[in-house]
This record gives structure tokens, C-alpha cells and sequence, in this order.
């Protein structure tokens, strides 16, 4: 038994809606079960804050191991859609030193590189993925904990 028809038969109080075979059709045209994509309304924090959008940024941060060992390490490239891995793996290649992935323990995967690269990663990102729009603009150097332009 086709829907139309079992429709017209079972659904007698709703006869009004299906009084002609074209106006049934163009209803069951309209009829579709989808998820309507909520707008996103801004986080609010505890206050009554709105908590800002973040702006896309590559932290570069360089720490000291042993006395004259240093480690760089690179955070929010994966914001401009660049894979961690592959990343990690041109930095080793290009600087001839050990790279890889680590994850944080706040959560946030970030790639370090054994050696002072600072610029010379940063550098190599613009050149590598013009594709992905990075600009001077979007690296920073973390030092002691206080965020400055690298450039």
C-alpha cells in the first residue's frame, strides 16, 4: 500500500490537508526529516562574559634541557589545517635533528624539535604552506611565559 494512500484512509481528521492529489504531492515533496544547523551562540563564562572567538596562532617556544641542549616547540598549527605529522617530519628532515608529535597535558598536540630553530621553522611554515594564507602576523614566541610577535 503506497504512503499516499494509506495516509487518505488512516488520517481522517487530517482529510482537509489532502483534499486534491497534487497539493498531497507537493506536501510529501516539503516533507523531509533533516537537522536544522543551530547558529552558534557565543560561550558565556561564568559573570555574564562572552568568551572571544580565538584567533588563529603559531606559538613558538623554545625551552633549555641540560645546559646547552634546547628544545623548540611549535603549538596551533593543526588551527590552520596543517597535519602535525607531516609537519613534524619536514622539520626533522630540514634541520637534521630529531621531530616529533607530543601532546600536552592540557590536551593540545604541538610538534618539538630538538635544537634553536626559532625563525628558521617559522620561516620554512610561510614558505611551505602558502596554500593555508600564514603570515608574519600569526607567529608568537613564548618567553617565560609571556607571549610576544616573533617577527
Amino acid at each position: 500500500l503506497p504512503l499516499k494512500e494509506w495516509l487518505q484512509e488512516n488520517c481522517k481528521k487530517y482529510e482537509k490537508y489532502f483534499k486534491t492529489q497534487d497539493s498531497l504531492d507537493e506536501k510529501l515533496k516539503n516533507l523531509t526529516i533533516a537537522n536544522k544547523q543551530k547558529e552558534e551562540a557565543p560561550k558565556i563564562l561564568p559573570g555574564g562574559k562572552v568568551k572571544k572567538k580565538q584567533k588563529p596562532e603559531i606559538l613558538i617556544e623554545r625551552s633549555v634541557r641540560n645546559k646547552r641542549k634546547c628544545i623548540t616547540t611549535v603549538t596551533g598549527l593543526d588551527v590552520f589545517g596543517i597535519k602535525l605529522a607531516e609537519a613534524a617530519k619536514l622539520l626533522g628532515k630540514k634541520f637534521a635533528c630529531g621531530s616529533s608529535v607530543v601532546k600536552h597535558p592540557t590536551g593540545v598536540s604541538q610538534v618539538e624539535t630538538q635544537g634553536d630553530f626559532q625563525f628558521e621553522i617559522a620561516e620554512l611554515i610561510m614558505e611551505k604552506y602558502k596554500d593555508k594564507n600564514i603570515q608574519e602576523e600569526h607567529f608568537f614566541s613564548v618567553v617565560k611565559q609571556k607571549k610576544s610577535p616573533l617577527f
